[in-house]
């Protein structure tokens, strides 16, 4: 079992952000764009298909005069056209957030890494994904049905029970969150089929289930306070384009630790470099 270096992978994280970060902000760029054209076209859609300008003028009115009839009509046509651009805008996102994930274990491995692997994702990565989330999607549902239930029979027998079903819910929320952690890793890095991909991550986060948690825990606090302090600044998308890459890698740089071993590829390139500057200057001394 490989050891665990909370503080290594921070380290690692921050290097490899530092050492890429125009790679890192250029990818983020990137992203914002296809995001924004792919809403804009779903935009459009839903627009036209509610006839316009005109359309849109009719469904104020008609909620505004207390018709809901008329507007749940009018809704009706808009809501299929809805539900297929956010299931559209869902496999973009989905497929671009693999080929990032694809970039950024590069970079943390130190290896030759480039804008073009967001769109290096295979049909067999992106089917593995999609087949995987929804399974895991199932599970925390059918999980959090189970809790809810027998939290609402405990609250029948005893009110303060229910408090019982509630910590049951945060501690099964934790377990998903942990042991499901790294299944679009290994589906991108190891080729892991879809059913594979869920039960490797088990095997892998369930040693290190306090460390992964804490990690999580300390990339949260992290996300909460960038956010409170870049809100301060009246610029849209800073938090997207500075913040998230890093974010990222943290959870990369775990993953890589907990896979390859505890120092990453890219934190040995960093050493290395460091020591032959040392030897310059060394010399240039001397």
């Amino acid at each position: 079992m490989n050891t665990f270096n909370i503080s290594q992978v921070f380290s690692d994280a921050w290097k490899t952000y530092t050492s890429n970060f125009w790679l890192l902000l250029g990818a983020q760029v990137v992203l914002g764009i296809i995001y924004l054209l792919v809403l804009f076209v779903m935009g459009i859609g839903i627009f036209l298909s509610g006839g316009g300008v005109e359309g849109l003028t009719n469904l104020n009115t008609l909620s505004t005069n207390g018709d809901p009839e008329a507007a749940l009509a009018m809704l009706t046509t808009v809501g299929p056209w809805m539900v297929i651009g956010f299931i559209g805008f869902t496999l973009v996102s989905s497929y671009l957030s693999l080929g990032l994930l694809k970039m950024y274990l590069k970079t943390v491995r130190g290896d030759q890494a480039g804008i073009s692997d967001i769109f290096k994702v295979s049909k067999k990565e992106f089917g593995s994904y999609l087949l995987a989330s929804i399974l895991v999607f199932i599970i925390s549902f059918v999980a959090f049905a189970l809790v809810g239930v027998v939290a609402a029979l405990l609250g029948m027998i005893l009110p303060a029970l229910v408090a019982l079903g509630v910590i049951a819910g945060v501690v099964l929320f934790l377990l998903i969150i942990v042991r499901f952690a790294f299944y679009m890793h290994l589906i991108v890095d190891k080729g892991e089929a879809w059913y594979q991909s869920l039960k490797a991550s088990n095997t892998l986060a369930k040693p290190h289930f306090w460390n992964v948690l804490g990690v999580f825990v300390l990339v949260g606090i992290i996300a909460v306070v960038t956010s409170l302090v870049l809100a301060l600044i009246p610029i849209p998308g800073l938090h997207f384009i500075f913040v998230t890459p890093l974010l990222t890698l943290f959870v990369v740089a775990m993953y890589v630790q907990l896979v390859d071993g505890k120092t990453t590829a890219s934190q040995e390139v960093l050493n290395v470099k460091e020591e032959v500057e040392d030897e310059v200057i060394a010399v240039e001394e001397a």
